[in-house]
């Protein structure tokens, strides 16, 4: 495994210094003649896709044994005659050999040969925001009540006889709700009974994986009404634009990692889509020329103006008035309460005399933003 981690990331180095040098090209290109040829764009874009593919072989949990170390000494004879029979013609064969092809012909015994059904479903990947990752997490009995402070009391200078003014430190309170979430789906009996796959386990796991889409998406542009508030909605969140009408730059990167506070800026994490990071990745800075985006070392993760990034689904795109980024403390800024995890009810006698078992899945969860001013956000506009 650990072989394995060093050649991506000697990987991920190559092909982040083949960017550089292909983008340095492009911009130079740009700059003389007004547009980058289109050559040197479409080097660009595959060398950045080339990077996001492995960013995300890296950022995955390893995968089990290849296909083929699991395939049955059946299947690889008759793959290991076939080959044989390609290069050399049947008379090379031995007889196991030829008994091994003669089951790929229905007439001559094939017709007793089942095709093996796989214990798998195949689905596409399910994207979900991980703000859960970065936030604060509390395990609730019920509705979480925290102590706020919202007024100071100040210091003042005084001459040797002179009036002392008292002021007060003020405290209120915010309350983070829990809120329902739920997923349901009707299976049949005769399903169930009959399917050659645990359907049932893979409804459970389809259940949660739905669940985490779905509280995802509320962390980050929740209405705060019948669900979590999301960092994107709250009013106080404050933005900061971007010096462009309708697209993010480097500058605008800048100024709003450097509009948050000292000590939220050490713990800041920028937030934004894949889409975005491959925009952000053609961006340097005007006056070193250093490219905002950086390639990790070994345990360190790829940076953004040397803060890590998380990659969210739920973000905006570039375009007018939009907001495709925010960056901020989010342990200090988000709250996530967590009253019930998962819980699945399976119903098998509402709908019994029709021969349906309902499957009925929910959480508990709230969130909200707890401190404004740990975030800033980016908005397309000059």
């Amino acid at each position: 495994m650990a072989d394995e981690l060093k050649a991506m990331v000697d990987s991920l180095h190559t092909a982040w210094t083949e960017f550089k040098q292909a983008n340095d090209k492009a911009l130079a290109e740009a700059k003389e003649h007004g547009k980058a040829s289109g050559l040197a764009t479409e080097k660009v874009e595959k060398l950045n896709a080339r990077l996001d593919e492995i960013e995300v072989k890296m950022n995955r949990a390893v995968a089990g044994q290849a296909a083929a170390d699991g395939e049955s000494p059946e299947g690889k004879a008759r793959k290991a005659a076939f080959a044989k029979y390609l290069r050399k013609g049947d008379r090379h064969l031995s007889p196991e050999e030829t008994k091994a092809l003669i089951v790929g012909n229905d007439p001559q015994a094939g017709y007793l040969v089942f095709p093996q059904y796989a214990q798998e479903i195949l689905k596409t990947i399910v994207e979900f925001s991980p703000v859960r990752s970065v936030a604060r997490v509390y395990p609730v009995a019920g509705e979480l009540i925290i102590p706020k402070k919202t007024g100071n009391c100040t210091a003042a200078w005084a001459s040797e006889v002179g009036t002392k003014t008292k002021s007060y430190l003020t405290v209120g309170l915010e309350k983070i709700p829990n809120h329902e979430l739920y997923a349901y789906s009707d299976v049949s009996n005769q399903l169930l009974e009959d399917s050659a796959f645990p359907l049932e386990a893979f409804l459970r796991e389809d259940f949660g994986e739905q669940l985490g889409v779905g509280e995802g998406t509320a962390f980050v542009t929740g209405t705060g009404v019948g669900q979590p508030e999301g960092i994107m909605t709250n009013s106080s969140v404050a933005s900061v634009n971007s010096g462009s009408a309708s697209a993010i730059t480097a500058d605008g990167i800048i100024d709003i990692l450097y509009a948050l506070k000292e000590g939220y800026a050490r713990n800041a994490t920028f937030m934004l889509r894949r889409a975005t990071l491959g925009a952000v990745r053609k961006l340097k800075e005007a006056v070193t020329g250093q490219y905002l985006w950086v390639a990790g070392f070994a345990s360190q993760p790829n940076t953004i103006l040397g803060q890590p990034y998380i990659e969210s689904p739920d973000m905006d795109l570039q375009g007018s008035n939009t907001y495709p980024i925010v960056v901020g403390d989010f342990r200090r800024g988000y709250i996530i309460v967590d009253r019930i995890d998962i819980s699945v009810l399976v119903d098998p006698y509402t709908s019994a005399k029709n021969g349906i078992v309902e499957y009925i899945a929910r959480k508990r969860v709230g969130g909200q933003v707890v401190m404004a001013e740990a975030f800033k956000k980016l908005k397309c506009s000059t």
